[in-house]
């Protein structure tokens, strides 16, 4: 990308609704391109044939997602 990456909003806890809307958009954002980055890797260590690594890197992957999603949910909610 040609863009810089903007600095990470402080996280602070779901439960919370310390972040305004439009920060738990940019949180949700933040863990979808984490999870992209998650799915890159496990693709490169299953075309290596570590099939372990892979599955690691696709739960690490899940977890952002999720991440993303909650963020996406509190930000309706407000």
């Amino acid at each position: 990308m040609s863009q810089a990456a903007s600095p990470p909003i402080p996280h602070r806890p779901l439960g919370t609704s310390a972040l305004s809307p439009q920060q738990h958009h940019l949180q949700a954002a933040e863990h979808l391109n984490k999870a992209a980055a998650q799915h890159q890797e496990a693709a490169r260590h299953q075309a290596s044939g570590d099939g372990v690594a892979a599955a690691l890197k696709a739960k690490a992957a899940a977890q952002h997602t999720a991440t993303a999603a909650e963020h996406a949910r509190q930000a309706m909610k407000q």
